[in-house]
């Protein structure tokens, strides 16, 4: 019965609908087998980004080392999709969260509501240990003390909450709907000019 499923997985895996191939990439992820192997690592360059997405999170729920490689070349890739959901691959690999390739995603980010940009600081916030905080201190804007400025905000916030991140967010001054006084302005300044020092000591360890 298992063989009989993964022959219908792999087959569907070829369908010309890009719903089928995706349902059948993520499915193929919980069968274990190595025959699934190849044809997932192949699938990452579906021509449907969804397809090779869900291909790279199978790959690490397949289990096979083999994959670790592939899944590397594309965390570190130019599609940003991609490198998000080839470092969930190798994190279920039990592989080291690849930072700097999800900072880049973070630092490219110029729609706030792009899911790639929380996904990126909810990894490295949950699964980057100590390292999280210097690299999500590493994303922020230093020069944009505005109130306004909501990038800044969201990074501040999963600083507070990593492995020894330090502690502003009930600090830094938000309203989207203001550009703040000059007070405000400047007490956000002092806090970002904190953090960049406070990045300069982490990078010395």
């Amino acid at each position: 019965m298992a063989d009989r499923a993964v022959d219908t997985l792999l087959e569907q895996l070829r369908n010309v609908q890009s719903s089928v191939r995706t349902l059948a990439a993520r499915g193929l992820g919980y069968t274990g087998s190595e025959r699934a192997l190849d044809p997932l690592i192949k699938a990452m360059d579906d021509p449907t980004p969804a397809v090779g997405q869900v291909a790279a999170e199978a790959l690490g729920k397949l289990g096979h080392k083999e994959a670790i490689e592939p899944l590397r070349k594309r965390a570190e890739g130019p599609v940003m999709d991609m490198r998000v959901a080839a470092a969930k691959g190798l994190l279920a690999l039990g592989e080291p969260l690849p930072l700097e390739p999800l900072t880049e995603v973070i630092k490219s980010t110029t729609d706030l509501n792009n899911q790639n940009f929380h996904e990126s600081i909810r990894l490295i916030r949950l699964s980057g240990g100590e390292r999280a905080a210097p690299a999500l201190v590493s994303c922020l804007k230093f020069d944009d003390p505005s109130p306004r400025n909501a990038y800044n905000m969201f990074l501040i916030l999963a600083i507070e909450y990593s492995p020894n991140g330090p502690k502003y967010y009930y600090k830094f001054h938000h309203d989207p709907n203001t550009d703040g006084t000059p007070e405000q302005i400047k007490e956000n300044r002092q806090i970002l000019d904190a953090l960049k020092a406070w990045l300069a000591q982490a990078e010395l360890k």
